[in-house]
């Protein structure tokens, strides 16, 4: 599903099992020799990501399912945080600028679901993505760039429906407590504005649930980065102000984001912060987790693929004896 510029577009799935989509955004550069931004964020220049919102919705057994529905700049920092940040943030180089040349970029995300989706007869997947008029900035040539979205298909059972929700801080804000919930995999708070550490928003964290609670200032936060960046693949990059040389990095593009739950799913879930109130600007700092509903439907179901996929299995297995 391809959407340019104050365009719009929709579609549905039906049948199948996915367990999230792959968006591409393909940019031009409107002059020759220009080198495109880094992916930005509420800024209006460049490829604004802010300005793209994508919603995910499950229909089945006549309810519906808000999956996911944010803007594409915190939904792709969100999954982008610990694996894919480079080419989300910097993005796959087709052309290089020159004098003859414009730059080409493709900037590429997994928006993961969290887990396997099976749609079964009557259930229905319905996405759509709103391509603002502000996406694509003056630097940008927007005839030539547009944002793509297709479902990512995968084999394996539901153990739940997955959704992702995101709390904005307040402009100035002392403290944010929120409280999760249950069956919570995933949380992060995301800083969508500092490319740097040196003002430190975060004072201290507070993360409690049924199975495992932690408490966290600003230099423990940057140590669990050191788990959860492990993971994360290099941030390899073109550095044209020194000569035009690779560059590696693991600084991500928002080093005061971070993972602070990434595990299995805790219940009586919350999150209390305390912030340097001078630091908290407004529409620039988010409370991002991942939790799942689920059913005795849906667990009798997942055990019953589990069991006749192992049967299977076993049914296929060389008999050597």
């Amino acid at each position: 599903m391809l959407a340019k510029l104050n365009e719009g577009r929709n579609g549905t799935i039906s049948k199948r099992t996915l367990d999230g989509f792959l968006v591409s955004v393909n940019l031009v550069a409107a002059a020759n020799n220009t080198v495109l931004a880094a992916t930005q964020y509420g800024t209006g220049t460049g490829f604004d990501a802010s300005q793209v919102n994508f919603k995910v919705i499950l229909r089945r057994g006549g309810k519906e399912f808000v999956v996911m529905h944010d803007n594409l700049g915190i939904l792709g920092a969100f999954n982008s945080i610990l694996n894919g940040g480079k080419n989300w943030s910097l993005g796959t180089d087709i052309v290089r600028p020159a004098s003859a040349a414009k730059h080409h970029s493709i900037r590429t995300l997994f928006l993961g679901l969290g887990g396997h989706l099976n749609l079964a007869t009557g259930d229905e997947i319905y996405f759509e993505v709103n391509v603002g008029r502000n996406s694509f900035g003056s630097a940008i040539d927007s005839n030539q760039s547009y944002v793509q979205i297709n479902p990512h298909y995968s084999i394996g059972k539901e153990v739940g429906i997955f959704v992702t929700r995101s709390n904005v801080i307040q402009q100035s804000a002392t403290r944010e407590a929120v409280n999760l919930g249950d069956a919570v995999t995933r949380i992060a708070f995301l800083n969508m504005e500092d490319t740097g550490v040196s003002n430190q928003i975060i004072q201290n964290l507070n993360f409690s649930s049924d199975r495992v609670d932690g408490s966290f200032n600003f230099a423990e936060l940057i140590a669990l980065n050191d788990i959860w960046f492990r993971n994360s693949q290099w941030l390899k990059y073109f550095d044209y102000a020194s000569g035009g040389s690779d560059v590696d990095s693991y600084q991500p593009a928002y080093p005061q984001s971070f993972v602070f739950h990434n595990e299995e799913a805790v219940d009586n879930c919350s999150v209390d912060i305390t912030f340097d109130p001078s630091k908290v600007n407004a529409q620039k700092n988010y409370i991002v987790y991942q939790s799942f509903l689920s059913s005795k439907e849906i667990i009798a179901k997942a055990a019953a693929m589990s069991e006749k996929h192992a049967a299977e299995n076993i049914s296929k297995l060389p008999v050597t004896l």
